[in-house]
């Protein structure tokens, strides 16, 4: 089992290197064959006595006010633009004050200030605490989508099985 970005995770299925892949929100591909299993939203992750903190939910707005950290591009380009392009749509501005890939980065980043840190739900299990607070985005058009992908014309029994009892 390996872990990674979800384009190195499609480029392995690509080459034969791996067979079967948990993937966020994948591209279109007629190489790769994909089956949603999830449907998450992002979490937005600040300190404990941060503005937003007390509240169930947050929008795009909400978070347009303050700095944040958020995920290097290369982590997942069309999220990363898609983000950046909804924000458009909206007339906000984001101001993006560091780029991270990994969620372990965040905690020490968003030390004392109002930043707030764009995180999966995963991510920001492993980090919230004492010190910091995990609140869910609420936009319909910037989810992590978490697909089950393998390469189309994969011929092996094994993994078609798998795949099958996995949809199951």
């Amino acid at each position: 089992m390996i872990t990674g970005f979800t384009f190195d995770m499609l480029g392995g299925l690509r080459s034969g290197e791996i067979d079967v892949a948990l993937v966020v929100s994948p591209p279109g591909n007629v190489v790769v064959s994909t089956v949603r299993v999830a449907n998450d939203p992002f979490m937005i992750v600040m300190l404990r006595e941060h503005p937003l903190a007390g509240m169930k939910s947050v929008e795009l707005g909400d978070v347009a006010e303050f700095p944040w950290v958020f995920f290097e591009r290369r982590v997942h380009p069309s999220l990363h633009d898609g983000i950046l392009r909804r924000m458009q749509e909206k007339n906000l501005h984001p101001r993006i004050r560091h780029h991270v890939t990994q969620a372990d980065q965040v905690p020490v980043i968003l030390g004392e200030d109002s930043a707030v840190a764009w995180l999966t739900p995963a991510g920001a299990e492993r980090i919230v605490g004492d010190r910091l607070v995990a609140i869910p985005l609420r936009d319909p058009e910037i989810r992590l989508e978490i697909h089950l992908a393998t390469l189309a014309a994969n011929k092996s029994p094994v993994v078609s099985e798998y795949v099958r009892r996995f949809v199951k």
